[in-house]
């Protein structure tokens, strides 16, 4: 099935048919794919490009869709590096030797960490999500790339700052860096309580005609990323909301809503070609 995917949102390259949402947002050598929902072999809540193994439909096609994907940009989907994503901030440094993980199991994905940074070539680096934001960051001129899952636990515990820390050890400038996102919930869709709130702070709480309170979660990553000094124009935030966008993206949010236990994933692919 190819499905249209629209209008690409402001200061992104295209938005594409098929399995794929946005390709290419960062600077050669450095390439990217935010996967869509559809194109894939997955049924029932998870239709049908499910690219996570941990949210319950069946391995072998969750592998299927992997390797469609991957065959697609003629790289490898046993070699690609999966971090278990914890919703916590913990970034683990990854090279040649982690090749691999998570890509057959979930359970031997790098552990305790939603956050991958590498200067390995040819090194795949996958994240999931299903309303939150994955953001890749990358310094050319130092060869550093990374790539970040932020819901808002993991970013009221400062995993962009942590990722970015990591990256400025491994040779990176905060300056220097390119930021390109996923699709995520918006505001008009993410309603919170005071457990984000308490957490996260009202700066970016934006109240409703309902009357009750959303949340601009990437608001709150634009804020961050400029406070660890990546420039403004060098962030490239995807506007388009997941929960709003059911024939394209899965959504936990709107899952719940709907009554259903587990719904799929999309995924942020990143890598530095030779």
């Amino acid at each position: 099935m190819q499905t249209s995917l629209g209008t690409p949102p402001a200061g992104m390259t295209a938005v594409l048919s098929g399995p794929f949402w946005s390709i290419d947002q960062l600077p050669t050598p450095f390439r990217s794919i935010v996967t869509s929902r559809v194109a894939g072999t997955s049924s029932g809540s998870y239709s049908s490009l499910n690219m996570a193994l941990h949210v319950g439909d069946d391995p072998r096609r969750v592998r299927e869709n992997r390797r469609l994907v991957f065959t697609s940009h003629k790289i490898n989907s046993e070699e690609a590096v999966v971090a278990q994503q914890v919703h916590g901030a913990n970034v683990a440094l990854v090279d040649q030797d982690y090749a691999g993980c998570g890509c057959i199991s979930h359970a031997d994905a790098i552990p305790g960490v939603d956050a991958l940074v590498t200067r390995t070539r040819h090194l795949p680096l996958m994240c999931f999500s299903a309303d939150c934001l994955l953001l890749a960051l990358a310094d050319k001129e130092a060869g550093v790339l990374g790539l970040l899952h932020a819901g808002w636990r993991g970013m009221a515990d400062g995993v962009i700052q942590n990722t970015i820390a990591a990256m400025v050890e491994a040779g990176a400038r905060a300056e220097r860096l390119i930021v390109a996102s996923s699709p995520s919930i918006g505001p008009c869709c993410f309603e919170v309580g005071a457990d984000v709130t308490s957490k996260l702070g009202v700066q970016h709480v934006v109240r409703e005609r309902d009357g009750k309170f959303h949340y601009d979660l990437r608001a709150a990553a634009r804020e961050r990323l400029s406070g660890c000094g990546v420039a403004e124009a060098q962030i490239r935030i995807d506007s388009t909301c997941t929960c709003c966008r059911e024939e394209s993206f899965f959504s936990h949010r709107r899952a719940i809503r709907a009554g259903e236990k587990q719904t799929g994933r999309m995924a942020m692919i990143v890598w530095m070609e030779g």
